[in-house]
């Protein structure tokens, strides 16, 4: 599967392949708070965390954000803590 991630100009190629070199966890309980861990490392935009946070995803978490990323983006770009918050609110 091919990630489709926005990253800061020159960093398209590399983000990803750093991004899965820290091993990210599948979606659980701590899995936010991992995910936060290395973005913190790897000083990724909002907008980056976003899309690799999504890549993540699977089973019904993958569904709901597959159907429900194109309504949110209307509102503007999306980051990492807005879509955390969404997330909590719709659960």
């Amino acid at each position: 599967m091919q990630a489709h991630v926005r990253a800061t100009p020159g960093r398209e190629k590399s983000l990803y392949g750093e991004f899965r070199t820290h091993k990210p966890p599948s979606f659980d309980e701590s899995w936010i708070n991992q995910i936060a861990r290395i973005f913190t490392v790897l000083r990724c935009s909002s907008e980056e965390q976003v899309d690799l946070a999504a890549y993540m995803l699977t089973g019904e978490a993958y569904e709901w954000c597959h159907i429900t990323r194109p309504l949110l983006v209307a509102w503007g770009p999306l980051t990492w803590d807005q879509d955390v918050t969404i997330a909590v609110l719709l659960d």
